[in-house]
């Protein structure tokens, strides 16, 4: 074959690839996992990404492990971390509630107004409050949308909240400016140690409308008919780290090309990663390439628990130098 040949049919598999790889998505249902026993995590993540943005339900028994029951239609919160699948429960920290009251805690919705795909995740909540998610490796990036006839948007932070066997044993939380949020929760259940900061920044000015000790705040601003975006940067070394997670990996306020970005700060999109010739040779040994498709989102939904630099902790609280394979929840090393 010459060299021409050769690379002709390189740049037609390119191209053939990458027009297949917008459409492989389609095939993932998020939703598969969600009832039953399967404790699968519903909400937007990247593969190996820290964050799993997604909605919060009272525990209620073994099979809310994961934070959400299909079977249950009440959510408290949106946790920045789940987890998917492990049969027991922990995470849920830094959970975010968009209210028309601030003396909600909590929120009835409807499948019928709910969708998820790989990335994304939106509810429109029997408050009439819509609500969107989507994420870097990182950063949780929420948009809110209230109705028209709210004159107050309130977003509860609640700090206590978590999943399964897991308590909050220290919190702390402290308004750094009109658009900016920080703080800590340290709890103890699967994980006996597990740390998390964090910096919420908000796209407009909010207030303290009430607080409760260093756990809960409910945060006002005045609903102008835009949408409120905040964007949640964790780290489990420190609140600088969490801030330096949005500089770096969302500096900007569009939602909409987060959503559709082909790569999030390096890391292969879902659409990239369910294309051949990723699955080519799983989906050749199957007859069912839903499940295929389906099955690979939940292998690689772990926590990467790293920061864009130098310093790594891990998210069991070890030691600062305790090496990645000796951590408690997966790892991954950090970016130079």
């Amino acid at each position: 074959m010459t060299f021409k040949k050769f690379f002709a049919l390189v740049a037609f598999l390119t191209v053939g690839m990458g027009a297949w790889a917008q459409n492989f998505t389609q095939y993932v249902d998020p939703y598969i996992g969600t009832g039953g026993h399967g404790h699968v995590f519903l909400g937007a993540n990247v593969p190996y990404g820290l964050v799993q943005v997604g909605p919060t339900q009272y525990k209620r028994g073994w099979d809310w492990c994961s934070g959400y029951h299909y079977s249950d239609s009440v959510i408290i919160g949106f946790g920045q971390m789940h987890l998917s699948g492990t049969g027991i429960g922990d995470l849920g920290d830094i959970a975010l509630l968009p209210l028309t009251d601030a003396s909600q805690r909590d929120v009835m919705f409807s499948h019928k107004g709910e969708h998820a795909r790989p990335g994304y995740y939106s509810v429109m909540l029997k408050s009439g409050v819509k609500v969107d998610l989507t994420a870097t490796a990182r950063v949780a990036f929420h948009r809110y949308s209230y109705p028209a006839d709210a004159q107050t948007a309130f977003v509860a932070l609640d700090l206590s909240q978590g999943i399964g066997w897991d308590k909050m044993t220290k919190s702390a939380f402290k308004q750094n400016s009109p658009t900016e949020v920080s703080g800590y929760r340290y709890s103890t259940g699967w994980a006996k140690d597990q740390r998390v900061y964090f910096v919420a920044q908000f796209s407009r000015p909010v207030n303290v409308a009430k607080a409760q000790g260093d756990s809960l705040a409910v945060f006002s601003t005045p609903n102008n008919d835009e949408p409120l975006l905040v964007k949640v940067g964790i780290s489990p070394v420190s609140e600088d780290n969490a801030r330096a997670n949005i500089a770096a990996e969302l500096p900007s306020w569009d939602f909409r090309g987060t959503v559709l970005r082909p790569t999030r700060h390096g890391i292969m999109s879902w659409a990239r990663l369910l294309s051949p010739p990723t699955t080519m040779l799983l989906a050749a040994l199957s007859t069912r390439p839903c499940i295929i498709r389906c099955s690979l989102p939940r292998c690689l939904a772990m926590l990467m628990a790293t920061i864009a630099e130098p310093t790594v902790r891990c998210i069991t609280a070890i030691s600062k130098t305790t090496p990645p394979s000796r951590c408690g929840i997966p790892i991954a090393l950090p970016i130079p």
